[in-house]
């Protein structure tokens, strides 16, 4: 399980021409390869479990509404949260996973929980991949992963209230299997080389 965060990468700034390449990921080409979509049962969060990541603020949430929430990552925070939750029964932790089964969690899962600001958030993209919408707050790089309404739902605010409502929000909705997986595409390894050829092509020309 790779838990790193790519960040865009500003090419050419230092000649002037603020063009924005993302760094490829193979993961979503894996991700869109392996297999068919699951039953949805429960809401997932892959993280590593450290205090900025917000994944205490997931869990609280869904604690409060009883919906399982599946938590899949280690970290400083890992054993609080696991003794603070030990008698939920909604709330699971399943610690680190293999490749494989963390493509059948996002496959399995009815959406996945990015409550934290990142830069990028590679988890979200291969989360839709897998034909599964994201719940994200409406911060940093989800604002260009996740398409409000179509592959997903924004909470406004980073705090537990804003989350419920947005869960609420997407109880109610259906989204197209087929325009998640699209929309992660627009980040794989063969769409980074043909933008990346682009650009280059584009300053090479002027």
């Amino acid at each position: 399980v790779k838990f790193q965060t790519p960040k865009p990468r500003l090419r050419g700034h230092d000649y002037g021409y603020p063009d924005i390449a993302y760094q490829s990921i193979s993961d979503v080409d894996y991700v869109v390869k392996s297999g068919e979509k699951r039953e949805k049962k429960f809401y997932l969060i892959v993280s590593r479990l450290v205090r900025y990541k917000k994944v205490d603020l997931a869990i609280e949430a869904f604690n409060e509404l009883g919906f399982p929430l599946v938590v899949v990552g280690t970290g400083s925070e890992e054993k609080k949260f696991k003794s603070k939750y030990k008698f939920k029964k909604n709330i699971i932790f399943k610690g680190f996973v293999t490749d494989e089964e963390l493509v059948d969690l996002y496959k399995g899962a009815k959406a996945f929980v990015f409550p934290q600001e990142e830069d990028f958030g590679i988890a979200a993209v291969e989360s839709q991949a897998a034909g599964t919408p994201v719940i994200a707050y409406k911060k940093g790089g989800s604002l260009d992963t996740v398409i409000d309404g179509k592959t997903g739902v924004f909470f406004e605010k980073q705090n537990k209230e804003s989350l419920i409502k947005a869960v609420k929000r997407f109880e109610k909705m259906k989204f197209d299997r087929d325009v998640l997986i699209k929309n992660a595409e627009r980040f794989s390894k063969e769409r980074f080389k043909k933008e990346f050829k682009k650009i280059v092509e584009k300053h090479m020309n002027r």
